[in-house]
């Protein structure tokens, strides 16, 4: 079946010789695996940029549902986006490795999908970047995943990560939130702007890494977040 739909590329690889993988989230079939031939010498050598991470494109293709690798026809920009900012180009990295942990191939979310193509379409207009942006995105991912925080119990001192819910009994520390943490935590699943302070930030993103993981999605290799870090 051919198909002609918007497409967001997450990463890619090489596979053979003038060959890449690449992994593309897609607005009618969810994640695809396309192989891309001749990248180095034939039609698609000036387009291996459209496959950076978080480029929005359009793409043409075949669906082959007995295939886990399919054929890509034909990819094309959609959206310029701004390459001169190393911050969002990092940001950027960091949305598309977390989405290429989290999400599940053939498995079709347009209301995902629309979230992830305008906030990257936001982030790129933005003139100034959100210090708070990964904890922002990995919070507002758990509702499309399926586990956002529950506020049910909202000002009890505790959250725990293993249990999913607000507690007035303590844990160990690597699977609660307390203290100035829980402050911040709450703000962002409430979106309140609030402005979190470094060491903070680290933790909580820690924590957050932890929550996913007791959902189910290992974020352990995702090391971008160091860098955006690094250079605040």
């Amino acid at each position: 079946m051919n198909y002609d739909c918007r497409a967001i590329s997450l990463l890619y690889h090489k596979y053979g010789e003038g060959s890449v993988i690449a992994k593309i989230f897609t607005e009618e079939h969810g994640l695809q695996a396309f192989n891309i031939k001749k990248v180095r010498g034939g039609k698609f050598k000036s387009k291996i940029s459209l496959l950076e991470k978080l480029s929005l494109v359009n793409i043409s293709a075949k669906k082959q549902p007995k295939k886990t690798i399919q054929y890509l026809n034909e990819i094309s920009l959609a959206y310029p986006l701004n390459n001169t900012e190393l911050n969002k180009k990092l940001i950027r990295v960091f949305m598309a490795e977390i989405l290429s942990k989290v999400l599940a191939e053939n498995n079709k979310n347009s209301t995902l999908f629309k979230f992830i193509w305008n906030l990257t379409i936001e982030l790129d207009h933005s003139k100034e970047i959100d210090n708070n942006f990964c904890l922002k995105y990995l919070i507002a991912l758990t509702k499309f995943l399926g586990f956002f925080p529950s506020t049910e119990n909202f000002e009890y001192p505790i959250f725990n990560l293993s249990t999913l819910n607000f507690t007035k009994k303590d844990g160990p520390s690597e699977i609660v939130i307390k203290g100035s943490n829980l402050k911040y935590f709450k703000a962002l699943i409430t979106k309140k702007n609030l402005e979190i302070p470094y060491l903070n930030r680290q933790e909580l993103l820690k924590k957050i890494f932890f929550y996913y993981k007791s959902n189910h999605y290992n974020l352990d290799n995702v090391k971008s977040h160091i860098v955006i870090e690094a250079l605040r």
